[in-house]
């Protein structure tokens, strides 16, 4: 995994698991992934060595990974994305095809309906 890759999936991560870090990790890990500070520049602010810094990132990474892995609770999230998605490309095909075809107002409503349903659990 590239840089930015793992940048952005650390912070999924942390999204999901971060307030079952320590107020520390939690700390150091936004001072590196969210503020984009170097090692030396967050062992200097909070008055640790620069190898502390590192080894605290080390620890908070490894501790995430384990906490998907035992709890998914990311993979879960994203499995209902990509399935919010499906759905709302299916309602909207579906609209698209009824409209203007079919002179059943309850059926469009119903399909209007579901898809902004779909709609605002995307946004949740």
């Amino acid at each position: 995994m590239d840089a930015p890759a793992k940048t952005v999936h650390m912070n999924l991560l942390f999204d999901h698991y971060g307030q079952l870090l320590t107020d520390r990790q939690r700390e150091i890990f936004l001072l590196y992934y969210h503020d984009d500070l170097s090692l030396g520049e967050i062992a200097e602010n909070i008055q640790i060595s620069r190898q502390g810094v590192h080894d605290t990132l080390q620890r908070v990474e490894q501790a995430l990974l384990d906490l998907e892995g035992s709890l998914g609770l990311l993979a879960k999230e994203q499995r209902r994305q990509n399935t919010l998605r499906s759905l709302q490309g299916l309602l909207q095909d579906m609209l698209g095809h009824v409209e203007g075809r079919v002179p059943d107002a309850f059926l469009l409503q119903r399909l209007r309906e579901a898809l902004a349903a779909v709609e605002e659990l995307m946004t949740e």
